[in-house]
């Protein structure tokens, strides 16, 4: 496989696929099937084809994998098909920021139906108001600093050496605020850490600051597969990009890096989800429930590349190099879901205003 075979990764991939799909008719469930859907490109692929066939044989549910898109455009056509009495798959991938802004579109979860989300670290279940988890948590992923090794022999230290003139021009970054977590970045490369972000004029400074990236972001991306074409041809030598992605590509021969700053690399987690209407409620319950098994939990270390949320310790069938190459090490920037979710309207407002036309 050459570099270039390895896109679209990770949360993109081709819009033009995307769109046969959704406009294609939906087939017949066959019997003893669960649709799942997962973020697209090689992450969905990997699932489908690394992963998925041993919950099939343990379970018995044959499962039909759905790739999704990481905007909130998908997340609005899953409402309009959940609507409909019809949903775009029956277990989907959300990530937290995600759940947390459309927590109507997803039942919550029979524990009874799922004991093992008992496992789960209770700080990473999002509840309904009557305590009921509305999904369960199954794998996390860091976003970190990637560089060329070529362009950059040397790694970056800190996140705060993005904002370096030697890197004008050089850079990919997201221009999504709630899914690329740059005033994330910015209190703790800048401001001593999450405090600053608690107050409007706070939120200004970090705006403000994530603005001054503007000389060095040549790239502002919302298509993940823009940035990871231009990372791969070298018009692009470093940005802001998810680690396991990039390990990926690393292990094609691409002349990359994946660097967790002092401060930390940002945390995501991606919970399983059942949608409202699922066409198989029992076999959506034993697919998160099977998610949380020992089993799976190393399926997702060795073989996607994102990191297991049960601790180490139970895990014995995890090599300890593979646990350490999907984690992180050194703590997380973990980011403020409630700021987003109460200002990210009035946040996204003055980001554009800042970046203008860049």
């Amino acid at each position: 496989m050459t570099i270039r075979e390895i896109r679209p990764t990770r949360r993109a991939f081709v819009a033009g696929a995307a769109a046969a799909a959704l406009a294609a008719p939906r087939r017949p469930r066959a019997a003893g099937t669960v649709r799942v859907a997962s973020f697209g490109g090689v992450f969905e692929r990997t699932l489908a084809e690394r992963v998925y066939p041993a919950f099939s044989e343990a379970a018995g549910v044959a499962v039909e994998s759905v790739p999704r898109e990481s905007d909130a455009a998908w997340l609005a056509r899953l409402e309009a098909s959940v609507r409909a009495g019809a949903p775009l798959a029956d277990v989907v991938l959300v990530e937290r920021a995600e759940l947390l802004r459309a927590r109507r579109l997803f039942v919550p979860l029979a524990e009874s139906a799922a004991p093992n989300l008992a496992r789960a670290p209770e700080r990473l279940v999002v509840r309904d108001g009557a305590g009921a988890a509305l999904g369960a948590p199954a794998m996390t992923w860091y976003t970190t600093f990637v560089t060329n090794t070529q362009a950059w022999p040397e790694p970056p230290a800190s996140w705060a050496d993005a904002w370096d003139a030697k890197f004008a021009g050089a850079l990919g970054w997201s221009r999504d605020l709630a899914n690329g977590y740059t005033l994330e970045i910015a209190a703790a490369a800048f401001f001593g850490g999450p405090a600053v972000m608690e107050t409007e004029a706070g939120l200004l400074r970090c705006l403000e600051k994530a603005a001054e990236l503007k000389p060095n972001v040549r790239l502002w991306y919302r298509d993940e597969a823009r940035f990871d074409a231009m990372l791969l041809s070298g018009e692009l030598t470093g940005g802001q990009y998810f680690h396991d992605a990039a390990t990926a590509m690393i292990a094609h021969g691409a002349p990359l890096r994946s660097t967790f700053p002092a401060e930390g690399g940002v945390v995501g987690v991606g919970s399983w989800c059942l949608a409202k209407g699922a066409g198989d409620a029992a076999a959506g319950h034993a697919f998160v429930d099977w998610a949380l098994t020992p089993e799976a939990q190393t399926l997702v270390a060795e073989r996607l590349g994102a990191a297991p949320v049960l601790p180490r310790e139970a895990l014995p069938g995890l090599d300890g190099a593979a646990f350490a190459r999907v984690t992180s090490p050194n703590a997380p920037i973990v980011p403020n879901y409630r700021v987003h979710l109460e200002k990210g309207a009035w946040l996204a407002a003055r980001w554009e205003e800042l970046l203008g036309e860049s």
